[in-house]
């Protein structure tokens, strides 16, 4: 069965200089993920919509680059995983605990942050970041506890993606999920197991094989 593998993107660098002919220009690196050749031309009259796709021009590899995340939380964040592939991605975050609930442990670790403290939820709506770039001509589907039609509207223009709970108990964790239908186009291939180590195996299983004709004789 196989197996999918953490995958963990790092931006390398963002250089305004760079240029296709001669990289970043310094010992024949070209990691930026910004290049001049393909930029739009500057001019005065030229869009600044968010939506605009011509702002992204001069953009490499954007699809590891531009990705969706919690903008505005109302609530503690527990946990964000985003899968390049599809581009969906799972949140989790919990209300704040307040009145004689349990107090928080000296040491919080990121897998228990703390829930009591003075943080006050004045408002009950989360806002994700969706850039247009993944979600144009697409529909952002939510799934999760407690959520239905109607807590949740994706607004392109301004590249958010607005969800409200209804749960308001102290302590209580959200768990949503939020996936684009159609799914993008897969950007990265995952290996198996077995193709992982085949050569390993092969050359194991051909030095036994060996071993035992040698013992046979």
């Amino acid at each position: 069965m196989e197996q999918l593998a953490d995958i963990y993107l790092s931006l390398w660098n963002y250089n305004q200089d760079n240029e296709d002919e001669i990289g970043d220009d310094w010992c024949g690196e070209n990691f930026s993920w910004f290049s001049n050749s393909r930029a739009r031309p500057v001019a005065k009259a030229a869009s600044l919509a968010q939506t605009d796709a011509s702002l992204d021009q001069g953009g490499r590899i954007l699809r590891a680059v531009v990705r969706p995340y919690p903008a505005k939380i109302a609530g503690i964040p527990l946990d964000f995983e985003y899968n390049i592939n599809d581009g969906s991605f799972s949140f989790a975050y919990a209300n704040p605990v307040t009145g004689n609930a349990p107090p928080t442990p000296k040491l919080a670790v990121i897998e228990k942050p703390p829930l009591k403290h003075g943080l006050v939820i004045r408002k009950q709506e989360t806002e994700f970041f969706i850039p247009s770039m993944l979600a144009k001509g697409r529909k952002v589907v939510v799934t999760g506890d407690g959520v239905v039609e109607g807590q949740y509207e994706y607004v392109e223009d301004v590249q958010t993606l607005y969800l409200r709970h209804t749960n308001s108990t102290p302590g209580h964790v959200h768990r949503v999920h939020v996936a684009l239908e159609p799914p993008l186009e897969p950007v990265i291939e995952f290996s198996t197991h077995w193709w992982d180590f085949k050569f390993i195996y092969s050359a194991f299983a051909l030095f036994l094989a060996v071993l035992m004709a040698f013992i046979c004789n």
